[in-house]
C-alpha cells in the first residue's frame, strides 16, 4: 500500500489556494488550484473525505466530483487499483517519510517547476503574424 500525502502547497505569494498529491515515491501526482467555493472540499476531491454536502451548489459539485474521479484513476493508474492510501498533512515539513519524498522529486529537476507551453515553429509563426499585421483574430493590441 502506497501512501500519497496531500498537502497545502501555497507559496506566501501565491494568490490561489494550491495542493498537491505526491507519493511516497516522489512521484506528484496532481497540483490542483481551487477557488474560494471548493476549496471548502479539496478533501473530497483528493479522496481525504467520501461525501460532499447534499445542499452544494451543482455548479460547485460537478467539478469537484469530476476532479475526484481523475484523481482516483491517477491513483490507481500509478499505483495499482487500490493499492494507495492518501493522507493529509496539516505541517508536511515534520513528516520524514514526506521530507523524503519531496527530495526524490527534488532530485528530478522539476520540483514547483510550471508547466511549460511550447509552441511548433509554424504555429508560433502565425502566432507572431497574426499580431504583427493587426489581424482582426488578434485583435486589437498595443506593443510596447
Amino acid at each position: 500500500m502506497k501512501t500519497i500525502f496531500i498537502f497545502n502547497d501555497n507559496c506566501p505569494t501565491d494568490p490561489a489556494l494550491r495542493f498537491t498529491a505526491l507519493g511516497e515515491d516522489g512521484k506528484r501526482v496532481a497540483t490542483i488550484v481551487f477557488d474560494p467555493l471548493t476549496v471548502p472540499h479539496f478533501g473530497f476531491a483528493f479522496a481525504l473525505e467520501h461525501v460532499l454536502p447534499g445542499e452544494l451548489h451543482p455548479g460547485t459539485a460537478e467539478p469537484l466530483r469530476a476532479t475526484r474521479v481523475g484523481l482516483l484513476a491517477a491513483y490507481d493508474h500509478i499505483y495499482g487499483a487500490m493499492n494507495w492510501m492518501p493522507l493529509w498533512l496539516s505541517s508536511p515539513t515534520t513528516n520524514t517519510a514526506w521530507c523524503d519524498a519531496m527530495d526524490v522529486y527534488r532530485s528530478r529537476g522539476d520540483a514547483r517547476a510550471p508547466d511549460k507551453v511550447q509552441f511548433s515553429d509554424p504555429a508560433l509563426i502565425r502566432l507572431l503574424g497574426a499580431i504583427a499585421s493587426g489581424s482582426p483574430s488578434a485583435g486589437s493590441r498595443t506593443l510596447h
